[in-house]
This record gives structure tokens, C-alpha cells and sequence, in this order.
């Protein structure tokens, strides 16, 4: 496959569609709504990997730099066998040209922007290339939406956790961009999906078991594990260890992992319900509670099934027998055990040697009754981790979730620029679209808010957010990992104090 071939087929016919003496199309990217009730803005993430990827990487290895016979080749073959197109002379004058004629305009990643105002337009910079701006759809599409997507998910998530964190403690507790931890490698649609989705994850987070994101975002994000910290976890085990140590042996599983991690990480994560999750908890872990705590090391609990949610075995079923380990649930039982502290705001904090993490079927609605739950028994939030696998990632999440669109809304024929526009009659969705040329501007507060029917002097105005980050084949502005996770959490916290203050 070549990049080339990355588009829908109807794609192929535009370039004679267009009107004679078309010489430009100009396109933007916006988030039309979202099916999400009471969501009215969203994070931008992904478009610099998509240029260094595809546009840059992928265009000058699997096109450009090389002969340009090589390159058509099989190209010239694929639309004539599919749609009996023939003529491909403007692809070999694209070859001889050399470059993308595309310059792309954006506002910066990490930003949270209202719905219905872009983040970056497309438009081509050659006459003769017209046909190119929207031929980049699809695959802008393909690659962008998703990442878009999870970067609100991990937003979202962020936002839960940071509230609740405020109430029982102090938000800038070291633990905080840990406590949402990503498991969602297995069960994503591919590798390309899973990296990508975890990388628009740590945008909010740092705990990922994603081993090739931290490779990701050193080569598209200019991050540097050896300076910074992308992503972490910690030593854990699984049913195929707990079962390799027999039914028998799980009390001299549970002390080898003791053994093993005192000395080096001191700290690894122990699945206890492979077999009895409440017998492990409330009698093996009472009878070993001394092994472990003269060890130094600390360990983190994982119950991985519940008969009902992850909310009965994390904060009790009050349906069960009053009294019984399944009324009280693990938070409760491992306090009795292990006893800890009470922080500044009264909540209790578990002895730093042991914790919680649960990772099955967590959604965030499940996770803020859970938190809700936890601040009413005096539990500090931050004993309990949760791992958010691809249920919570990928359940019902479509680029239609956030209503994603690359659309245009200029052409320029014969020296004229036009405005165009799309508003359908039939519609009630929001597809009705901007007109003209776009700029992006902060009003006093702030806030982004769209400007069309610009002319260029806008587009390219200092005032104007969004800026110049490709053209001609060439990366003009980069950006990276840190800075974009200072932009989007300093827009949680900003919210989170706004909310405050209403609230008061």
C-alpha cells in the first residue's frame, strides 16, 4: 500500500468536478456537537503526529523520494481495475512538483475549544493542486477523530477525579495524574488504535501499561523519558502466575512477590480473586499483614470480577449481611486492618503499604458514584486507583460522537475567492457549516470564539489563535508533550474553580 491510495474512491473524480479555473480549496476541521449530554466544548490533540506520520513521513518515503513510475505504478493499476479512471497526469505533476502544497493553520494542541469552532484548516498553496486539500480528508479523518475522541475521554475522567480529589484533599497531591491508569492496549481495534489512544490519554495521565506510547511521543511530541516522565507502572501480577503457584500455594505466591519487589521497586500490584477475593482479603492478607509490613514494600490490591459492579467490592453492598466482608467491601476492610491516617480535610488515608487499584468494567459514570461513595464513608479519593480499559475508551465512541467534520468553506476560481457553505434543509444535527475564510480569537475571558467571512489578513493576524504549523512539505511549528499537558490541565483546573465559586 501506498499513501496515495489512503482515500475514499469518490474522492479520485473531484478533481474534474470542480468548476473550470478552480485554484484553491480551503477547508477546516470542526467539532459540530456532541452526543454527549452536557458537553459544550472539547480538547484538540493529534494533528502533529498525523503531519509527521503521513503528511511528511509517509508522503516523501512512499511517493515523493522515489522514481515516479515506481511510485504510480500500482496506483495508476488499483483506479483503473476499481473505477476505470485512467488519467493520473495531475499525480505525476504532483511527483514533479516535489511537495505537499498544503498549509495547514491551527490553534494548539491540548486546547479546550467550543464546539463548533475549528482547530485547524487546510487549504492548498500551488493553483494547479486544488484537488489536493480535500483528497486529504479521509485519512486526515481516519487518523485525527479518534485521537480527538480519547483526549476527551481522559478530559473527562481528569475532570472526575480532580473534583473530587479537591474535596478530600489537595488537588496537587504527587498521586493525582496516577490515579486514572490506562489498560486499554488488548482491546483496541489494532496497534496504530491502541498507541494513538493511549497518547491522547496521557494528556490527563500518567499511569499507562502502553509500553510503545512513551516511544510515540519522544518521535512525534519531543518528549524525553530520560527528563520527564510520560508514562508509569508498576510490577503486577496475573491469574496465569496466581494459578502457576497452585490453590494451596497463593499464601507463598502473595510472599514471593514480597520478596521479590522489597529490595527493588518496593511496590507491585497483587490480582487477588482468582480464587477467594474476600477469603484473600479479609484472612490471608490479615494473617500476612505483619510479612508485609516489615517488608517495606508496598502492595497494591487488584479484584478483577464482581457479582454486581465494581462499586459493592470497592465501597460494600449494603444489601449483603451486616457485618460479612461483602457488606463492608475492600476499603473498609483493608482500614480495619491496616489502619492509616487522617489527612487535613478528616478524610482517611490507607497505610502507604497497601492500596487499591480495580480495572474491570469502570465507566466514568460508575466511577463518580463510586468517589461519591467513598467521601461519604470519609475515604480519601486517592486510595483507590482505577484501570479504564477499552469498554470505557471505545464503548460507543464514533467520530459521530463528537460530531467531527472536515468541511469546506472557500474556493478561489479564476482569482476570486468565494465563500461557500453547506445547510441542509433536512437536517437537524448542526451540519449547517461556517462560511469563507476562518480565524480564531480570544474573547475577554479568554475563550475561543470563530470569526468567518475573514479575509486573509485575519487568517494570518497576530490576533488570530491559529497558526501556521505546515506548509509545503515542511513542519513550521512544533509543540510538545509538556506543553500540551499544561494547556489542557491548567483548562480543567481553571473550570474546576469556576465551578467553586458558583457553588459558594
Amino acid at each position: 500500500m501506498s499513501v496515495i491510495s489512503y482515500l475514499d474512491s469518490y474522492k479520485v473524480s473531484h478533481k474534474w468536478q470542480y468548476p473550470e479555473k478552480t485554484e484553491m480549496v480551503y477547508s477546516n476541521w470542526t467539532i459540530r456537537g456532541c452526543r454527549i449530554s452536557g458537553v459544550d466544548s472539547y480538547v484538540f490533540f493529534g494533528l502533529q503526529y498525523f503531519i509527521k506520520e503521513y503528511l511528511i513521513k509517509k508522503w516523501n518515503e512512499e511517493f515523493f523520494n522515489i522514481p515516479k513510475e515506481v511510485a504510480l505504478k500500482r496506483f495508476r493499476k488499483v483506479l483503473k481495475n476499481s473505477l476505470g479512471v485512467t488519467d493520473i497526469s495531475h499525480y505525476e505533476k504532483l511527483h514533479d512538483l516535489g511537495y505537499l502544497p498544503i498549509e495547514i493553520i491551527a490553534l494548539p494542541e491540548g486546547s479546550e475549544i467550543p464546539l463548533r469552532t475549528p482547530c485547524f484548516t487546510f487549504h492548498n498553496t500551488h493553483p494547479d493542486f486544488y484537488w489536493v486539500t480535500n483528497m486529504l480528508e479521509t485519512i486526515t479523518s481516519c487518523v485525527v477523530w479518534g485521537m480527538i475522541n480519547n483526549a476527551n475521554v481522559a478530559r473527562q475522567y481528569a475532570k472526575i477525579r480532580k473534583k473530587y480529589l479537591s474535596i478530600t484533599d489537595n488537588i496537587s497531591n504527587p498521586i493525582e495524574p496516577f490515579l486514572n491508569h490506562n489498560f486499554a492496549y488488548r482491546g483496541m481495534f489494532g496497534n496504530d488504535a491502541a498507541i494513538t489512544s493511549d497518547a491522547a490519554w496521557l494528556i490527563f495521565s500518567n499511569g499507562s501499561d502502553t509500553v510503545p506510547t512513551i516511544e510515540f511521543m519522544e518521535d512525534y511530541y519531543n518528549a524525553d523519558s530520560d527528563k520527564e516522565l510520560i508514562s508509569a507502572s508498576i510490577p503486577a501480577t496475573e491469574h496465569s502466575v496466581a494459578c502457576a503457584g497452585g490453590k494451596d500455594g497463593e499464601v507463598e505466591t502473595f510472599k514471593r512477590m514480597i520478596d521479590l519487589y522489597k529490595e527493588t521497586t518496593k511496590i507491585f500490584s497483587f490480582v487477588c480473586d482468582t480464587w477467594d477475593y474476600y477469603n484473600f482479603i479479609n484472612n490471608t492478607l490479615r494473617q500476612q499483614k505483619d510479612y508485609l509490613l516489615n517488608s517495606g514494600c508496598k502492595c497494591v490490591l487488584r479484584p478483577d470480577s464482581s457479582p454486581k459492579t465494581p462499586y459493592e467490592i470497592i465501597c460494600g453492598d449494603l444489601e449483603s449481611e451486616f457485618g460479612t466482608p461483602e457488606y463492608k467491601g475492600s476499603l473498609e476492610i483493608l482500614w480495619e486492618i491496616f489502619g492509616g491516617s487522617y489527612n487535613e480535610k478528616g478524610f482517611k488515608v490507607l497505610n502507604p503499604q497497601i492500596g487499591l487499584i480495580y480495572g474491570e468494567a469502570i465507566s466514568p459514570e460508575l466511577y463518580e458514584k463510586i468517589l461519591k461513595r467513598m467521601i461519604e464513608m470519609k475515604f480519601c479519593v486517592s486510595n483507590l486507583v482505577v484501570g479504564v480499559g477499552s469498554f470505557s475508551q471505545v464503548y460507543n465512541q464514533t467520530r459521530d460522537t463528537y460530531k467531527q467534520a472536515f468541511k469546506a468553506t472557500a474556493v478561489q476560481i479564476d482569482e476570486k475567492l468565494q465563500e461557500i457553505f453547506k445547510d441542509p434543509k433536512t437536517d437537524t444535527s448542526g451540519k449547517k457549516s461556517a462560511k469563507g475564510l476562518l480565524a480564531v480569537f480570544k474573547n475577554e475571558n479568554g475563550d475561543f470564539y470563530l470569526k468567518d467571512q475573514c479575509s486573509w489578513d485575519d487568517v494570518y493576524s497576530e490576533k488570530n489563535e491559529m497558526k501556521t504549523v505546515f506548509k509545503d512539505g515542511v513542519m513550521i511549528k512544533e509543540t510538545s508533550l509538556s506543553e500540551i499537558r499544561l494547556i489542557a490541565n491548567k483548562n480543567i483546573e481553571k473550570e474546576l474553580a469556576k465551578d467553586l465559586v458558583l457553588a459558594q
